[in-house]
Order: structure tokens, then sequence, then C-alpha cells
């Protein structure tokens, strides 16, 4: 494409001077020399009138445009929504930058507890018992609500923040109130011990020792061989071991053990 620039009588003749488009320095500096490309974040793909034109950050020159013209980028970048941005062309060198939005991912939450049965909600909107699986739409490092309640424990709170994963899963130990999710064996059986002494009016000579198994929600499955000094102790203390809750993380293996009388 050309533009007239200008004609003139010399002699008999007529001087036509032609110019490329944008090209010709009569008038100055021409329109569409240098265009500074950047988003964030960067990486995205930068297409003109469905041309690739690269990766963010970029640098076009030499754009066959007019003055006064618009053009109208196109970014795209995995992850995140296809953003337009229009640039008029009135100078020689110019920039644009633009900021992309996360898009949503459809992800799939599965949520697990020891033990389970505890409902689930998210943001306050009830998801069923665990073990459950749920999807939702999301952005990456968007955060949600979860709340777990199981009869007898303490309720778990926690914001959930996703990332780049669709696939997500959740494990939760639940504790009894004032207990802990991730005792130790030695604090399980100290807190133990302390309401044996208690509830099974324990003596300061007696001593009982007993055998236990221990099942996949921690929760003590078998208690044998109790043998007390003072018979009447004996039930109390079968009955006092049964509600022990041990760590599952595997840590804790079934055991004997001896408790000792009150002092």
């Amino acid at each position: 494409m050309t533009r007239l620039v200008s004609s003139f009588a010399l002699g008999v003749a007529t001087v036509v001077v032609l110019c490329g488009i944008g090209k010709c320095g009569l008038f100055g500096p021409s329109v569409g020399e240098k265009l500074q490309v950047a988003s964030a974040p960067e990486g995205a793909t930068v297409k003109i009138g469905g041309v690739d034109m690269g990766k963010t950050p970029l640098t076009l020159t030499d754009l066959d445009v007019e003055e006064g013209q618009t053009q109208t980028l196109v970014f795209v970048l995995d992850g995140y929504l296809d953003k337009e941005q229009s640039v008029t062309w009135t100078q020689a060198e110019q920039s644009v930058a633009v900021t992309l939005e996360a898009a949503q991912k459809e992800r799939v939450f599965t949520v697990k507890t020891v033990p389970s049965g505890a409902k689930v909600y998210v943001d306050g909107l009830e998801k069923g018992e665990t073990p459950t699986t749920f999807s939702s739409k999301m952005k990456d490092g968007e955060e949600f609500n979860l709340l777990l309640q199981r009869k007898g424990y303490d309720d778990v709170s926690r914001k959930v923040k996703t990332d780049a994963e669709t696939v997500i899963t959740i494990d939760v130990n639940f504790k009894r109130p004032g207990g802990k999710a991730n005792a130790t064996l030695d604090e399980v059986l100290t807190e133990t011990e302390k309401k044996w002494k208690t509830a099974c009016k324990t003596i300061p000579s007696d001593v009982c020792s007993f055998s236990y198994q221990i099942g996949s929600s921690g929760n003590v499955t078998d208690v044998d061989s109790i043998k007390c000094n003072y018979g009447p102790i004996t039930n109390c203390t079968k009955r006092m071991v049964e509600k022990m809750v041990f760590p599952t993380d595997g840590s804790v293996k079934s055991d004997e053990y001896k408790f000792k009388g009150s002092n």
C-alpha cells in the first residue's frame, strides 16, 4: 500500500513522490514502528487478527498500520481467561499491558476422617458424611471454609486453598474434647491412666496389666488379659482402656501395658 505525498510541476514533467505507509520521513516519525507488549502473569500468547505474534513480554516492530488505526490484541494463557485489548495508533512507539484473570476449573474434593461418619460443610452448605466426594468450579488460589462435625469429637474447621491440582484429598483425624489429634503413645496412656485412677477408684497397691489391639481408626478393638490386684477394679479398667484413641499414622502398635495404682 502506498500514499501519494506530493506532486509538483517541474518544467513540463510532473514529479510524484511515493512513500510506503508509515515509512515516509517528510511528515516526521511514522506510526507502528514499535509496540511493547506485556502481561501479568507473563508467558501469554499474543494474537493479532488470528496470527500468533509470540509470548509476553515481546516487542513488535514495523507494523503495517496507519495513523488512527485500531488493532485488537488477544492474550491467551492456559488457566486464565482470554483477554482482548485494543490499541489505537497515534505514535511511532506505543505499549500495552494487561492483567489476566484466572479461569475457574472443575475440581474434585474427597474428604476422609478418622473416625468416619462426620458431617461435611463447605461455606455453610452440607456436602454429606465422610468419606464423601464433591466437585466445585474454583480458580487457582481460591479458598473455602471447611467444617467437619462428628458426635463425641471436637469440630474441625479449616480454610482450604486451591492450587493447580484438580483432584484434592483432605484427610482429618478427629480428637476428643480436650484431647490431641496426634497424641503420642505416652500421652494417650498417661491421660487414660489419670481417668482410670479416678473412675475406677484405685488403691495405692493396685496394678492392672492388660494387652490391647489398635484398629485402623485408632480405637482400641480388643482388650485382653486384664488382671488387677484388686478384683472390683478389673471391669472398670477394661471399660477405660476400650475408650483409648491412638494416632493412625502407624507410629503406635498394639502392646502390653500396666497401670499403677493411685499415689
